[in-house]
Parts: C-alpha cells; sequence; structure tokens
C-alpha cells in the first residue's frame, strides 16, 4: 500500500492534471482528502481542549494523547495539500505573500501556526513538562477556533450548491469538526480495547449532539 501510495503521490506531482484539476476545476480530490484531516485533527484538538480549558476531567488523559493525533491528522491533511497544489513549495510561499482579504490565507496562516504549537506540544509532552502543555493548549483552543471557521469561510464564498454555502458554512464546520474529533478517539479507544464506558458515552453524546 505504501508503494502505491508514492507512486499515486509521485505522479500527482509529475503532472497533476492526473487528479482531473485544469484551469477550469482548480479543486480536485485532495482539497476533499485535506479538508477531512484538518476538520478532524481540529475536532480532536478541540474535544482534548475539554480537560485544559474547562476542566472536565474525563478528558484529562487526552491532554498527552490528543496533540499527537491531532499532529499526525494535520500532517496527513497538509501533505494532501501540497499534492493537490503540484507545488509543495506554494504551501510556505503563501505565507510570505499574503493577502489580507482572502479567507484561504487567513486559513492557511492559522492551520500553520496551529502546526507549529502541535509540535511545542508535543515537546512538551516528551520532556514531560504539564505546566507550559496546559498554557499552549489554551492558546491553541482560540487557534483551533479560528483555523476551522476560515476554513469554513473559504468554502462559504463559493458559489455552490446552497447547503456548502453561506454565511454559517463556518459554524457547519466546527460543528463538523467535534463530530470527526469523536469518531476518531471514539474508534481509537476501541482499537486500544478502552474499558472506560463513561469515557465512551461522553463521546457518543458529543457525537449524536453535533449530529443533530
Amino acid at each position: 500500500m505504501l508503494i502505491f501510495g508514492a507512486a499515486g503521490a509521485l505522479a500527482v506531482l509529475i503532472n497533476p492534471k492526473n487528479l482531473g484539476t485544469t484551469a477550469t476545476v482548480p479543486w480536485g480530490l485532495l482539497i476533499g482528502t485535506y479538508v477531512f484531516f484538518a476538520v478532524s485533527s481540529t475536532g480532536v484538538g478541540l474535544i482534548g481542549s475539554l480537560h485544559s480549558v474547562f476542566g472536565v476531567s474525563k478528558f484529562k488523559h487526552l491532554s498527552h494523547k490528543g496533540p499527537i493525533i491531532s499532529l499526525v491528522l494535520l500532517l496527513c491533511g497538509f501533505g494532501a495539500l501540497a499534492l493537490e497544489l503540484g507545488r509543495p513549495l506554494n504551501l510556505i510561499y503563501i505565507i510570505f505573500s499574503p493577502n489580507f482579504t482572502a479567507p484561504i490565507w487567513w486559513m492557511g496562516f492559522f492551520y500553520s501556526f496551529y502546526l507549529v504549537l502541535l509540535i511545542v506540544e508535543v515537546y512538551f509532552i516528551i520532556i514531560k513538562n504539564d505546566k507550559y502543555l496546559h498554557l499552549i493548549e489554551k492558546v491553541s483552543f482560540f487557534i483551533k477556533i479560528a483555523a476551522v471557521t476560515n476554513l469554513g469561510a473559504v468554502f462559504s464564498m463559493n458559489v455552490s450548491r446552497p447547503f456548502w454555502q453561506g454565511a454559517y458554512f463556518p459554524v457547519i464546520m466546527i460543528i463538523s469538526a467535534i463530530a470527526s474529533g469523536a469518531v476518531i478517539l471514539a474508534v481509537i479507544s476501541f482499537l486500544e480495547k478502552s474499558n472506560d464506558s463513561e469515557y465512551m458515552t461522553v463521546l457518543g453524546k458529543i457525537l449524536v449532539s453535533s449530529l443533530l
């Protein structure tokens, strides 16, 4: 599977039109892949913040686990976006060529900032410095909200089907992030054969509330 994945990534880099993107259709399948991973990363982070920011003890263990999961998901998202752009260095170029009136620039800025914060969080986890870890997690909570709402703003400004555009789409993205995060954390807990039924019940309530 790794060989097939590497071959597919190479094919995209050699000729981005392999994804069916053209000057008329600038976004392809990997944009959806990027959104999935970026939103899921944000959702895991938001649920993990329930302990560090709001003091919910049931999610205490996510203070160490959540940032690692979020970092892996966000790196996958940036990898998909780099392939979609055709030129991975454009990910860096966009940060240094700002357009402050474009939601997509702010989305890139906040998610890049979030990536840096996640790396710092993982570093504090490794050195077991919970004091600064909780401080960074409180800061990153607001960055997560800013990142996912700006991601929603990018799509809300497109002329598309009514459900996929409009002023409420940034809010829908926050709710989608929470739902995705709850599912991923539930699956991970299931694979780990966690016996914490109370934690799983709370995740289920979060998921159902988000879907409603």
